[in-house]
């Protein structure tokens, strides 16, 4: 068993216990901020897999990367090919993460009161900035804030619709936010048990991002990295001018450090099995000497 890909793929699913999963209709939230930070939320845009392509190793979400994005570039490819609806579904996409108590699901899998992390599209974070034009105070504020109901409406082959209110009651004929001051409990856990924000948004390894391309159009556009180490390694490409048994043919990693520019494999330690096996098989040409 690899022990490595088991480890990630553990510590992958522990990472996602404390984060919200909505249930459709009412979602009641107290939102956060810890002392003396000025925003508590992080966005950015996420490429969203289609499930069809999404394998125990390769994850349902993506944050891009910005203009050199793998995912960006395969939207772009998807549309030249005409597959605009593919395309559509992994177009980048705004994304919020914001700390908060959930009371509807105020545990982790422990059983213990946790805070979680909030990822919302758009709509939703420009309700809860409506929420605050309309009753004009900060409800994060650990004294004065006040809960936020988030209502999830799912309409089958249309988009998912969501409606941001603040926790009100009626008070002799007026209606007024409910104040939810925390608790010594949920002080405790924002002193000490804060989510690291700036973690959640760091991107995974740039070669998931090369494998859900080859994934939905079977051609990588960088070279994956090897299986026998962690460190990815950019790869020029392969010349054209080769015979039909090339480096890569042989090679289970990919044609890492392959020197196109000196038919050479520098610093790899199995270079010299992998001459071997390709003078089995056929001698790699190029316009200026053999592989030996």
């Amino acid at each position: 068993m690899n022990l490595d890909k088991f480890s990630n793929r553990v510590d992958s699913m522990k990472s996602k216990a404390n984060w919200v999963i909505l249930k459709e209709g009412k979602n009641r939230f107290r939102f956060l901020c810890k002392e003396g930070e000025e925003s508590p939320w992080r966005e950015g845009y996420r490429h969203f897999i289609p499930k069809e392509y999404a394998t125990e190793d390769l994850p349902r979400t993506l944050i891009c990367l910005g203009d050199d994005c793998p995912c960006c570039k395969l939207v772009d490819e998807l549309r030249k090919k005409g597959s605009e609806k593919q395309a559509e579904m992994l177009k980048a996409q705004p994304r919020f993460l914001w700390p908060v108590l959930f009371r509807d699901a105020p545990v982790n899998d422990a059983g213990e009161l946790c805070i979680k992390v909030y990822e919302m599209p758009q709509t939703v974070f420009s309700g809860l900035g409506k929420v605050f034009q309309e009753w004009g105070e900060d409800f994060t504020d650990k004294d004065i804030g006040y809960d936020i109901e988030v209502i999830k409406t799912s309409n089958a082959g249309q988009f998912t619709k969501y409606e941001e209110h603040a926790v009100t009651q009626r008070d002799k004929g007026t209606m007024t936010i409910v104040k939810s001051p925390l608790n010594d409990e949920e002080l405790f856990l924002v002193t000490n048990s804060y989510p690291d924000m700036d973690a959640e948004i760091m991107p995974p390894d740039r070669s998931i991002y090369e494998a859900i391309f080859a994934s939905v159009l079977g051609e990588p556009t960088v070279a994956l990295p090897s299986r026998r180490s962690t460190t990815p390694v950019p790869v020029a490409p392969v010349s054209p001018k080769v015979a039909a048994v090339t480096i890569d043919d042989v090679c289970d990693q990919f044609g890492e450090a392959y020197d196109v520019e000196v038919d050479a494999c520098n610093e790899c330690p199995d270079a010299e099995d992998c001459k071997a096996e390709l003078a089995k098989k056929s001698q790699l040409r190029s316009p200026r000497r053999k592989v030996v």
